[in-house]
């Protein structure tokens, strides 16, 4: 066992990140399309106003640095932009937080062999203020570790995975959840970095079909995050999921 970090849990063997779960996680949003489609919709949703009023208000000042012919004066309101738009886009990923916990829920109960439908959609929002602050904090978390060389950026998401799972089964706050997160897959740090890489990258997919494909792609993080932390601490991963 890897320096006792599964002794709060009563099953003692170690769990491996396993990337086939990316797989399985396909297979099952694709066998429940409608409940995880409509979910993603309403959180694309939910983070559009955010985004789109930083994207009008970090252009504007985009625009008035490109007027400006001096070349450090650019720079400088370039990096005013990137200032603007960075709390709006956190506002954005806070309000998807509890959207990502209904994802977290809708895997759970097709694991434990139970039926979803569009009444799990808002599941996610009976932990709102744990889920909204976690969205914020992992996003700008993820950000700045991208901004230095990207692999720190890539290894936090992986070591913050099991953040949602944990608030959509237990009663904890963001930061306690992020510390568990962090405490149970620190001894599977590169890995934990790669599937969070895959997993994220699959889910982005979607902008590649005018960003219409994303009410599909969306869900696979989350979904890949609640099956392995469901393997890190309960049963191995279901070979099946029901269909709705």
């Amino acid at each position: 066992m890897d320096s006792g970090q599964y002794t709060n849990y009563p099953r003692p063997p170690v769990r491996e990140i396993n990337l086939s779960v990316i797989g399985v996680a396909w297979n099952m949003i694709i066998k429940n399309l409608m409940p995880f489609a409509l979910c993603s919709l309403a959180a694309l949703v939910a983070m559009a106003v955010p985004f789109g009023i930083g994207y009008v208000v970090s252009m504007g000042a985009a625009f008035a640095s490109a007027s400006n012919n001096d070349v450090g004066s650019a720079i400088g309101m370039q990096l005013v932009s990137t200032g603007i738009q960075l709390p709006f886009t956190i506002l954005a990923y806070a309000l998807a937080g509890p959207f990502a916990v209904s994802f977290v829920l809708m895997a759970r109960k097709l694991l434990a062999g139970e039926a979803v439908s569009t009444d799990d959609i808002f599941s996610g929002f009976s932990k709102f203020v744990p889920a909204a602050i976690a969205g914020g904090v992992l996003m700008l978390g993820v950000t700045i570790g991208s901004y230095c060389c990207i692999v720190p950026g890539l290894l936090f998401g992986g070591l913050t995975m099991f953040t949602f799972p944990i608030i959509a089964t237990k009663d904890v706050g963001p930061f306690e959840a992020i510390r568990e997160s962090w405490g149970m897959l620190t001894g599977h740090l590169w890995m934990a970095g790669v599937a969070y890489f895959l997993a994220s990258l699959v889910s982005s997919l979607g902008f590649c079909v005018c960003a219409i494909g994303l009410v599909v792609t969306l869900p696979i993080l989350y979904v890949v995050e609640a099956i392995l932390h469901r393997d890190f601490t309960e049963a191995p991963m279901a070979a099946e999921a029901p269909s709705a």
